[in-house]
């Protein structure tokens, strides 16, 4: 498995990544053994549904994509869409899975969609106590839907541009 990249590039055939950011996670793909340690590191946390690191590094991806063009539903649901990262920073700390083969291109993969979105979200929020919660939290993108900028006026106080 090798990281292959970009978001916003068209791939060119040799693998090779045109602008030199961003990642082709259609290309990611982790083994068994990764993948089975991955899913191991939820134990009893009471995470439902797939687990999987490929989805979450898609999902993630997919997420800054939308943040790209304006996010365009709830701030509520932002938030919620914002806890595949919470998914994989466990991932990334966790002693387990640092020593298996593949971790390297999964944390990559990561700190490439990680830069996309810290282009992408430039608005700060103001939180009087953000402690235990990841950078990615305290974060918006400059631009959104009406129902989010309205939410994001309305609760945090903050105004950002519409789509």
């Amino acid at each position: 498995m090798h990281l292959v990249c970009t978001l916003d590039a068209t791939w060119d055939g040799k693998g090779t990544c045109p602008l030199g950011k961003g990642v082709w996670v259609m290309w990611l793909g982790f083994d068994q053994e990764f993948t089975c340690r991955y899913k191991a590191i939820w134990g009893d946390s009471g995470r439902t549904g797939v687990i999987d690191p490929k989805r979450d590094v898609e999902s993630w991806c997919d997420l800054v994509e939308e943040c790209k063009s304006g996010y365009s539903d709830s701030l509520a649901e932002y938030d919620f869409d914002l806890h595949v990262r919470d998914f994989l920073q466990r991932a990334i700390d966790s002693s387990a899975l640092q020593s298996v083969n593949g971790y390297g291109d999964f944390r990559e993969s990561i700190e490439l969609i990680d830069r996309e979105f810290i282009e992408i979200a430039t608005v700060e929020i103001p939180l009087a106590n953000g402690k235990g919660l990841g950078w990615w939290h305290l974060r918006l993108p400059a631009r959104g839907g009406e129902e989010f900028a309205d939410d994001v006026r309305d609760r945090i106080g903050v105004v950002i541009g519409r789509i």
